[in-house]
């Protein structure tokens, strides 16, 4: 069973001959599968909760909290019930003598699985998984033949099922708890002013890993909001030492800035003209090593930095480009490979070696088996490795922009692996100017441009600290030596202001929520974050940005993730304190997620872990909720629905002066539910589409303009639109009918004939 359409279809074309069935393939007998083997396949899940069976999907009430099932009760997502039907007949076909797990090599994987063989057949068949990183058909035909027991991946599916109760957990009694609670509030505080725009219907959710991503943005907008630009002045000197000259910039230890335009103008007055002695100069040639192949995090923040491409779309062109066989799995938590995967890179530069783009950095100095630990590390390698390229496409031109520009992505940082460092040599000259003031000038010059010749006259996004080296300020630099005295012939003084942090992007998100164990306090939540990589996994961290985005907490404008009041009010209710907003409930999750998986720790034991915590949560939010105060927040989302509203009426209504707004189908009266007007006008007359642009015109100017296009019958024909209110209804006002349209047919005809 393959986890998707694709990869089942890529796992028969590995075979001599199969046939295509309704919802699954059939692999004809042959050397693997002596008497042929069924391939089904599902559609990421296929299963969710039953909650009514299990007695969850309870009216909303404070008294019927905690929600604890005693039993968890599956049953098919709707529109999912003809693959588990499919599924069932296959798995209890009596031919069948074994189950073969092909979904993704991962803890999510084995869970949609197991979840659909436990739900479709009671069978005691053996069992095992297809652990395969690659789609090639040698790979997957190498897979075929280790295949790998279950029992010994079982753990992960224990792990998945672990963490899938515990998150239902969390999200259906929090959020359950603090929308009741703000609805009790928003009801109390304005019981005068009716519905609140359906404040009191809001549905606020909460979850272990969306509610300490919002507070990472919230926290970030609040240190901007409260940001107060201030000015600085740098000091710049202009040297002439035995007729040469140059600029250094004044510093004074770690400090190279002054707080005040008074101190900086008088320095800049008093050193000019000063003796000035070169007190040092430091040479160092330095070396900069290509990047590490990608996971998947860095290249979302990378293809987000460069193309401004948000993360769930980076991981829909990779996994295009890994079903087609070109890369490797693209949900890598890890930028390694294993001695295993060098010939394969071996090959594949080999047949780069021959295309357009990249034949000019190849062959490349280094062989694949000769990589550094950089590259290849067994260690470091869990289920799957680092991405890389598997194979050229056979038409380039046949890739979408976006998949090729995520393929050169991953080509140029496998090409660069295999190229020398790139070298610098790096000076700088301290000159001392007066025996007390101190200038830095810095220059650099390329010895060896190595694997940057990969991108020249592009944007690379590096290694922080190689890239914090390279873009320090450099100048050109004179032949002096120590000892070296002249004088300072002209001061510059350059005005700044300090800025706020930046606002985060998808890619910086993503990336932040990986690396969040930076922000805490506690040395061992550090440790526990850096273990487990943060909030979320990297094959859940975009779906988590969208969850954000769908609840109407964040929106990402012009590629910033910006903050919504609904967000920001949900955050200030539940303030710092509360664990679920924060990454260390993630963080210890996932540390014992992890042992689980490992066989270390029993499921259930965090099940009932989970459940206690659970019941604390619903404690803290009751006591925190008592010193609420919303009035803010509620006039700023009253303010921002007020004008979202605003946006929606298009004029006053003809017949009794109420606001006219778009309905379903048709432009409306919105007194209709009032005073009964009756006033309309259908979003659709004679095949054409009327804007809201001509029903404001009409509104306003009792018609709208020449409209081209309706259809009568078989005439096309333009018109003016009016609405006769004493008739109550629309009126046409056509110039002339313009053409006669033809049957399709007759209109064949007549193309043909012309063209003879």
């Amino acid at each position: 069973m393959a986890e998707k359409p694709d990869v089942a279809k890529k796992i028969v074309a590995a075979f001599p001959k199969y046939k295509k069935h309704d919802l699954y393939y059939e692999i004809m007998p042959c050397n693997e599968f002596p008497d042929g083997a069924y391939v089904a396949y599902c559609m990421g899940h296929l299963l969710t909760f039953d909650e009514e069976k299990m007695g969850t999907n309870t009216p909303w009430s404070l008294s019927g909290l905690p929600i604890m099932p005693k039993n968890y009760i599956y049953k098919p997502i709707k529109g999912r019930e003809k693959h588990v039907r499919t599924i069932k007949k296959l798995a209890n076909d009596p031919k069948v003598t074994m189950f073969i797990n092909c979904c993704d090599s991962a803890r999510e994987g084995m869970k949609i699985f197991t979840e659909i063989i436990k739900y479709v057949t009671n069978r005691n068949l053996p069992t095992k998984c297809l652990w395969i990183s690659s789609l090639t058909p040698a790979s997957i035909k190498k897979g075929m033949q280790e295949l790998v027991p279950y029992k010994s991946k079982e753990n992960l599916y224990h792990s998945a099922y672990a963490r899938a109760i515990a998150d239902f957990l969390v999200g259906i009694n929090l959020s359950r708890s603090v929308s009741l609670r703000m609805q009790s509030e928003f009801a109390s505080r304005n019981a005068e002013n009716g519905d609140l725009n359906g404040l009191k219907r809001e549905v606020f959710s909460i979850g272990r890993c969306q509610s300490p991503t919002l507070r990472l943005v919230y926290d970030r907008i609040k240190q901007i909001e409260a940001h107060v630009p201030e000015p600085f002045w740098t000091l710049s000197g202009i040297f002439e030492i035995d007729g040469k000259e140059y600029t250094g910039r004044w510093f004074k230890e770690d400090n190279n800035r002054f707080d005040s335009e008074e101190e900086i103008d008088d320095l800049s007055i008093r050193l000019v003209e000063e003796p000035a002695i070169i007190k040092e100069i430091k040479k160092e040639r330095k070396a900069f090593k290509p990047p590490q192949f990608f996971d998947l995090t860095r290249l979302q923040s990378t293809a987000n930095k460069l193309f401004k491409m948000d993360p769930k779309e980076t991981l829909h062109h990779a996994e295009s480009l890994y079903l087609a066989g070109l890369l490797s799995y693209p949900r890598a938590d890890n930028p390694y490979i294993t001695a295993a995967e060098a010939p394969i890179l071996s090959a594949v530069l080999e047949k780069l070696k021959y295309t357009e783009s990249y034949s000019k950095y190849l062959p490349a100095p280094i062989r694949s088996t000769d990589l550094s630990s950089r590259y290849i590390n067994e260690k470091k390698v869990s289920d799957h490795h680092g991405i890389i390229v598997l194979d050229v496409p056979k038409d380039f031109s046949k890739l979408n922009p976006g998949e090729k520009a995520i393929y050169d992505l991953v080509v140029k940082r496998v090409i660069a692996a295999h190229h020398e460092d790139a070298l610098y040599d790096f000076t700088s000259i301290i000159t001392v100017v007066d025996e007390t003031e101190t200038f830095l000038t810095k220059g650099k010059q390329e010895v060896s441009l190595g694997w940057k010749m990969l991108y020249q006259n592009e944007q690379v996004s590096e290694e922080k600290d190689d890239q914090e080296e390279e873009n320090e300020e450099v100048a050109q630099l004179p032949d002096v030596k120590e000892g070296d005295t002249g004088t300072i012939v002209d001061t510059e003084i350059s005005k700044g202001m300090t800025k706020a942090p930046p606002y985060l992007t998808p890619g910086t998100l993503v990336e932040l929520m990986e690396n969040c164990g930076s922000l805490m306090e506690e040395k061992e939540m550090q440790k526990i974050l850096k273990k487990t990589s943060g909030i979320g996994t990297v094959a859940t961290r975009d779906g988590i940005i969208h969850t954000l985005y769908d609840r109407g907490y964040l929106v990402n404008k012009n590629n910033k993730v910006l903050l919504l009041e609904k967000g920001r009010m949900l955050m200030d209710a539940l303030g710092d304190k509360m664990i679920v907003c924060s990454p260390e409930l993630t963080a210890k999750w996932e540390n014992v997620l992890e042992a689980i998986s490992d066989g270390r720790i029993d499921y259930k034991q965090f099940i009932g872990k989970a459940e206690k915590l659970v019941v604390k949560l619903l404690n803290d939010i009751e006591q925190i909720s008592k010193s609420w105060n919303l009035d803010s927040s509620i006039k700023k989302i009253e303010e921002a629905k007020r004008k979202e509203e605003e946006k929606k009426l298009l004029g006053s209504c003809l017949k009794c002066g109420s606001q006219v707004v778009l309905k379903k189908g048709f432009y409306g009266c919105t007194a209709y539910s009032t005073t009964g007007c009756d006033f309309q006008i259908k979003e659709k007359i004679l095949g054409k589409k009327i804007s809201s642009a001509q029903v404001k015109k009409l509104l306003k100017d009792g018609k709208t303009n020449m409209i081209k296009g309706f259809k009568k019958g078989e005439d096309l024909f333009d018109a003016v639109l009016s609405y006769n209110i004493a008739a109550n209804k629309l009126e046409f006002k056509k110039p002339e009918i313009k053409e006669k349209v033809e049957k399709k047919e007759r209109t064949i005809q007549i193309s043909i004939f012309n063209q003879k």
